[in-house]
């Protein structure tokens, strides 16, 4: 416990320093490239992400999907992979509970909102356990793999889109589906999911701390070797971590078409997945501080429009904070240093460490007494 607090409260810091450093670089472009008051700026930037039912309710939207996405990268990462294909992901889950919502539309609404859930579930996780299989099977880079499925199924999703599923607007978009998740917070377009993904965050940070099944996965992500080792398959952790992935993931794009649109408009996700990305990575991948990380990011994209409407500075500046946390978060020699006091209290913990599972592996032993000298060499009968 104490641990988990020690940690925490060094990313909590970490993510302050950083998100008060990228204020600062927007301050600077505020008041030095654009000419406007970086204090109004940002003042109108608050209000357009918390002030009144619209704003707080859109981003709280935002941050469903960005928490949903960064809980699923953060599954694959404890576990060795770095699934950029969180996009992928949440385009087949979008498209599979589209397809159930409308062929089914003439099924109870409690019915046909779990059929497009497991749709939406099983086909994430079928498509993020591609990536998997080729890396551990043929050693095919994950990194590559997950961009390169992102944008297939980008143009799958664009096919439907225009074609079977088209509803013959200008806007390429689905027709609509024939049950959706109950809303609050009217004008926005809050609804349920939020408690979806808050649950769902509750469970993955059970399961990582109190089963066995995420303590593996946790050891396979941070020792390959100690893992194999210890008897643990990569390949089987690898492959469940993938698909939990995936499934979380499939579940984000089934939110966002039954709570938020109804319907599915080609694109719709582009960019979710890169910034629940970022919000994991933010945090270091503390799923306590996953829901802080993604509010934030979220309220930055929301109260950017307010902003430029307040004060004509463009909305494209939330975009720039949001490259200006990247660009801070690949800096980790500022937030990594160590004093050689707690360099020497980490060596020490770790040799205890190694020493209580030493211990723990060795079988019992037992003391035997030392065997008694030989006699002394007799010569000639008689003793020397």
């Amino acid at each position: 416990m104490n641990e988990l607090r020690t940690g925490t409260s060094a990313n909590v810091r970490k993510v302050l320093l950083t998100a008060l450093l990228a204020v600062a670089i927007g301050i600077i472009l505020v008041a030095g490239l654009a000419g406007k008051d970086p204090v109004a700026a940002f003042a109108a930037l608050l209000r357009g992400a918390v002030v009144g039912k619209k704003n707080i309710g859109t981003t709280l939207v935002g941050a469903t999907n960005l928490l949903l996405n960064a809980v699923a990268f953060t599954i694959a990462y404890n576990a060795g992979f770095f699934n950029t294909g969180i996009d992928g992901d949440m385009y087949m889950g979008a498209l599979a509970a589209t397809v159930v919502g409308i062929y089914c539309k003439d099924l109870p609404p409690v019915l046909l909102a779990i059929l497009c859930i497991v749709a939406a579930v099983v086909a994430g996780a079928l498509w993020a356990l591609i990536p998997a299989l080729l890396n551990i099977h043929l050693n095919v880079n994950v990194l590559c793999v997950c961009i390169f499925m992102n944008m297939v199924a980008n143009y799958v999703c664009g096919f439907f889109v225009v074609g079977p599923l088209t509803a013959g607007k200008a806007v390429p978009q689905s027709k609509e589906v024939g049950v959706r998740f109950p809303g609050f917070l009217k004008p926005s377009s809050l609804n349920i999911g939020i408690f979806f993904a808050i649950a769902i965050t509750i469970v993955v940070y059970w399961m990582m701390k109190k089963t066995a099944f995420g303590r593996e996965i946790k050891t396979v992500g941070e020792n390959r070797l100690h893992a194999e080792y210890a008897g643990i398959s990569r390949k089987r952790l690898g492959v469940k971590a993938m698909l939990l992935s995936g499934a979380i993931a499939g579940f984000s794009g089934c939110i966002e078409i039954l709570g938020n649109t109804g319907y599915f408009m080609q694109s719709f996700a582009a960019g979710l997945g890169s910034r629940g990305l970022l919000v994991a990575m933010l945090v270091r991948c503390n799923i306590v501080l996953l829901p802080l990380s993604a509010f934030f990011i979220s309220a930055l994209n929301t109260g950017a429009v307010t902003m430029q409407a307040a004060t004509r500075v463009p909305k494209s500046l939330g975009d720039t904070l949001t490259a200006a946390l990247i660009v801070l978060f690949c800096m980790e020699t500022l937030f990594m240093r160590k004093s050689k006091g707690e360099l020497e209290k980490d060596k020490k913990r770790m040799s205890e460490e190694t020493r209580a599972e030493n211990a723990a592996g060795e079988p019992e032993t037992r003391e035997v007494p030392a065997p008694e000298p030989a006699p002394e060499a007799v010569q000639g009968g008689e003793r020397k």
